[in-house]
């Protein structure tokens, strides 16, 4: 017995050592798809060097997703890469892209539940498709709930509410009534600015 522990101990610091690198590994990958990314948004160019640099991001975050199939970021990129790709896309097939993206979503939630920016990755890919429905109600409630913190999040979500209020039931424009107005006590800057653009408020804050 006392033999076979720093024999397990050893094979345990390998398996360890394993899944570090290759958790480091798809943090590379994921970083090689951000720059690809960022090259396409700098240019007009919509087909030859931007479609292979599409291609190879899509690449990059497979194999990082292959590498940490437990990383709901990963998933997280891969929907926001093929959601970009279904609404720059003048083909046929952009609904399915979207589609795409949304299962990605869908996914990264299975493994991280709590995560807020999934969720309002899920409320803006439904109001880009006009989907006002069960999902965008509970994305939009559950994005709330779990970043009352993050500005970003409480922003983004009143943004895209604004958007489309007419078709929100009234039980969600009251909670997106008081998220605004907490946001505005509390001095969030985001939101004054949602605020402003959508003529919440005068431009000098009055």
């Amino acid at each position: 017995m006392r033999k076979s522990l720093p024999i397990l101990m050893a094979s345990l610091l390998l398996a360890l050592s394993v899944v570090a690198a290759a958790a480091g590994m798809a943090d590379i990958y994921r970083g090689e798809a951000a720059v690809l990314i960022g090259e396409i948004d700098g240019t007009e160019d919509e087909e030859g060097a931007s479609v292979w640099a599409w291609e190879q991001a899509q690449r990059y975050l497979w194999l990082a997703s292959r590498l940490a199939p437990f990383d709901a970021q990963v998933l997280g990129d891969l929907g926001q890469l093929y959601e970009r790709r279904g609404g720059e896309s003048r083909a046929l097939d952009a609904g399915a892209e979207l589609d795409r993206a949304l299962d990605y979503y869908r996914q990264a939630l299975t493994l991280r539940p709590a995560w807020p920016y999934a969720w309002v990755d899920i409320a803006a890919l439904k109001i880009t498709r006009q989907q006002i429905d069960g999902e965008y109600a509970h994305a939009m409630q559950r994005a709330l709930t779990l970043g009352p913190w993050q500005t970003s999040v409480q922003a983004s979500i009143a943004g895209g509410g604004l958007t489309v209020w007419n078709k929100l039931p009234a039980m969600l424009q009251t909670e997106l009534e008081d998220t605004i107005a907490r946001g505005l006590s509390n001095d969030s800057r985001l939101m004054l600015a949602v605020a402003r653009r959508f003529d919440l408020i005068a431009s000098d804050g009055s």
